[in-house]
């Protein structure tokens, strides 16, 4: 039996603000309590909590080639995550989702896509899958 988790799929990064109960008008400023990012999507997402819950964990997505994606690896990497089959896609932004959350906890969002539309693969990605115990697909789409 293989070892380990490999996550395939959906790759972003998260920023949520809370609580966001009406958007001010014009150009406006609201105090909120406080904004977070975090890779997120529902490969990283999961990879990331499996990796924090002490599982060997590889990811297989994409980023793309700005700040952005760079920060989404290293958090990754940070938490554990093995980022070697995380391809980053030149030219591309990467998927971002901004979350308002509400004071009952609803949370609207805003999507841009980007590079986590597009999953890797290959023969590396493959032979990861087929290598590990755990093999979890993030759909997306």
């Amino acid at each position: 039996m293989g070892m380990g988790l490999v996550c395939i799929g959906l790759t972003t990064l998260d920023v949520v603000a809370r609580p966001i109960d009406a958007l001010p008008q014009g150009e406006g400023t609201t105090l909120i309590q406080g904004i977070g990012v975090a890779p997120a999507g529902t490969a990283a997402g999961a990879a990331m909590v499996a990796a924090r819950l002490g599982l060997q964990t590889r990811l297989a997505g994409s980023v793309g080639g700005d700040l952005t994606g760079r920060f989404v690896r290293m958090a990754l990497e940070d938490e554990g995550v093995g980022t070697d089959l995380l391809e980053t896609i030149t030219g591309m932004p990467t998927s971002t989702t901004v979350l308002a959350v509400d004071s009952n906890g609803r949370r609207p969002n805003f999507h841009a896509l980007g590079a986590g539309m597009f999953a890797p693969t290959g023969e590396a990605v493959k032979a990861a899958a087929a290598g590990s115990a755990f093999l979890h697909y993030g759909g997306i789409g």
